[in-house]
């Protein structure tokens, strides 16, 4: 059989894109070798092409990495396993790449083949090589007979001692499993996700200096603030002053700036906010700097509209990224009218690049949303909108106000994002407000005036795909800037509501850091 002929550097790049293309396509869902992969196969009718065989290892490479999700999750662990079980070359070339094997999801429990199931663990990880370490534990709870207890040591003994200083990433920890590591020091751990109640926090925050020094990332699924008496002190301990993102459900303005003053090196934060009745207008009486904060995101957890007196006290200079919504109150709206109220909760966050909306509905006051609101964000870039049912509303006043508003209505946005459920019964195709938005945006006048492009990305689960897929082709035929992104899952394609939930709230809360 005479040798093939060398792949030309043109064929073998257009060979990628379009094996990326179908990988992304088909992510996480790599069990077999498509047929195009085969020496018979071809990508298009036309002219066979080289097959993925003679794909460079470094592409074959960089192919695997973007066709495995990026969760720690179970599902990962199949996905990698299956580019191995394809063929000896995608084997060999899969172990070959440590990146693959950096990321592992554990589940806890005993089983028959103990000694064998460890052995795996740790030739997983061995691949990995000198690669950060990114672990998920599950069923670390206990004691419970004949369960995790002997499971969690051989889990200590295994991994986490054998591994400590490259665990860069751990979620996970319970109680249970942080008694069993008592005396034991993670160096290198930045990132900690505790799955918790309420009675073992205290002492679980309290042992965090002593088993992670270095810690950076914090995620707990429970009010931190609801504490002892005696174990008050952990705001003092030096592991929050060095905290730079942190995820935590927080009731009322007095432990929401409690919080907020143990972290004055927060980057980025997402807090679950309960309201509360009485707000002390004296419990701080000088101004909180959080010099650093980039990323804020409040999630409002009973039916009360967010308090503006959350900023009162708060400078945010950095602040790029503000995020706001619920699940429980369906309107947005604010607390007060009062034009000092306003002006305050404005100052902080008017210099911010994207905001993110969750809400039901942003109508709720007519010409409130479009003609007060927005004006108030002149450098928003990205504007996201997710899971509103009045869109239709939405664009008749955008719109109206972008042509007779006394100011410019977001000048300087790139990008529209919108998250669309399916019920949501929004034909933006066919709608003359959404058309004429997008084409006053995308005019060579308005361009022109900011030097700056702009898009509209709707994203859609794969359901809705049928419903919006030719609405967005009708669009596209009218020379208009709109793509459709399809969720990865149904938790969600990127800063989709859906991640914000927390357990109860119909979906398993993933976490924001």
């Amino acid at each position: 059989m005479p040798a093939r002929a060398p792949l030309s550097l043109a064929k073998g790049l257009s060979l990628a894109k379009e094996s990326l293309r179908h990988f992304r396509s088909n992510r996480g869902k790599v069990t077999a070798p498509s047929p195009f992969f085969e020496g018979s196969g071809s990508l298009s009718p036309g002219p066979t092409i080289a097959t993925i065989r003679v794909l460079p290892p470094e592409i074959l490479q960089e192919i695997f990495l973007v066709s495995i999700p990026p969760e720690i999750t179970a599902r990962r662990n199949r996905a990698v396993l299956n580019l191995c079980w394809v063929s000896s070359l995608w084997r060999e070339t899969a172990t070959q790449l440590p990146r693959l094997w950096s990321s592992l999801m554990i589940h806890v429990a005993q089983r028959r083949k103990e000694d064998f199931f460890w052995v795996m663990i740790d030739k997983w990880l061995e691949r990995a090589g000198t690669q950060l370490i990114y672990l998920c534990v599950q069923g670390a709870h206990g004691p419970i007979p004949n369960l995790p207890g002997q499971a969690c040591l051989q889990l200590q003994i295994n991994v986490l001692r054998k591994y400590s200083g490259r665990i860069y990433h751990l979620e996970g920890v319970t109680p249970h499993l942080l008694q069993e590591m008592s005396g034991s020091r993670l160096r290198g751990l930045q990132c900690l996700i505790f799955d918790l109640d309420r009675s073992d926090l205290g002492n679980c925050l309290l042992n965090l200096p002593s088993f992670a020094p270095n810690l950076r990332r914090l995620a707990v699924d429970e009010k931190i603030t609801e504490l002892r008496p005696s174990q008050t002190s952990i705001f003092s301990l030096h592991t929050w002053n060095h905290l730079t993102h942190l995820t935590t459900r927080v009731s009322g303005y007095k432990k929401w700036m409690r919080i907020l003053e143990a972290c004055p090196n927060l980057q980025c934060a997402l807090f679950h906010y309960s309201h509360t009745v009485s707000l002390s207008e004296d419990a701080f009486s000088t101004l909180l700097n959080l010099p650093s904060l980039y990323t804020l995101t409040i999630v409002l957890v009973d039916r009360h509209p967010i308090n503006l007196q959350l900023f009162r006290h708060l400078e945010l200079p950095s602040l790029n990224t503000f995020r706001l919504g619920s699940f429980h109150q369906p309107s947005f709206t604010f607390n007060s009218e009062i034009e000092h109220d306003l002006h305050l909760a404005y100052q902080q966050i008017s210099g911010i690049r994207c905001l993110s909306l969750f809400f039901d509905s942003l109508m709720s006051r007519l010409n409130w949303f479009a003609g007060e609101f927005l004006p108030n964000f002149l450098y928003i870039e990205e504007l996201d909108i997710q899971d509103c049912f009045d869109l239709a509303m939405f664009f008749f006043e955008l719109n109206q106000f972008q042509k007779y508003g006394q100011v410019p209505s977001l000048p300087r946005l790139q990008v529209l994002s919108l998250d669309i459920r399916q019920d949501c019964e929004f034909d933006f195709s066919s709608n003359g407000d959404f058309v004429e938005f997008v084409q006053s945006r995308s005019s060579s006048e308005y361009s022109s005036a900011y030097y700056l492009p702009f898009q509209v990305v709707v994203y859609v689960n794969k359901d809705a795909t049928h419903v919006y897929a030719p609405m967005v082709e009708k669009v596209r035929s009218m020379n208009l800037p709109v793509y459709l992104t399809v969720w990865d899952e149904e938790t969600g394609h990127r800063g989709s509501r859906w991640k914000y939930r927390l357990d109860g709230e119909e979906r398993k809360w993933i976490q924001g850091i």
